[in-house]
């Protein structure tokens, strides 16, 4: 650890990266969201792995406290855990070489 408190990226272990990437991703997000003239309040997460379930519960609260400060909040990720923390998920099923959106309908995606 360095006297400033600091200490190499490279010592932190996979969890507390994706941490300190999913806290960037946010910060950057937020002050872009909230720059004058912005056009986009869309916050996007792809996969955010190496979370235990203590670290995917303490996601889903952090995100559900930013609905006010984005209009959308996207989450792609194949935690079950995760979808049940929102008012709406989309559940993408593979079958055979397509994906189908489970939602009641009969509606496919290209694979």
């Amino acid at each position: 650890m360095a006297p400033d408190g600091g200490r190499p990226y490279e010592t932190f272990s996979g969890g507390e990266r994706t941490r300190l990437k999913l806290a960037l991703r946010i910060a950057l997000a937020r002050l872009l969201a909230n720059r004058r003239g912005a056009e986009s309040r869309v916050l996007c997460i792809d996969e955010p792995d190496g979370l235990d379930a203590d670290g995917m519960d303490r996601l889903s609260y952090v995100l559900v406290g930013l609905a006010g400060t984005f209009e959308k909040i996207l989450i792609v990720s194949h935690n079950p855990a995760l979808s049940t923390a929102f008012d709406q998920s989309i559940v993408v099923r593979k079958d055979g070489e397509r994906s189908r959106i489970e939602d009641g309908s009969d509606v496919a995606v290209a694979a």
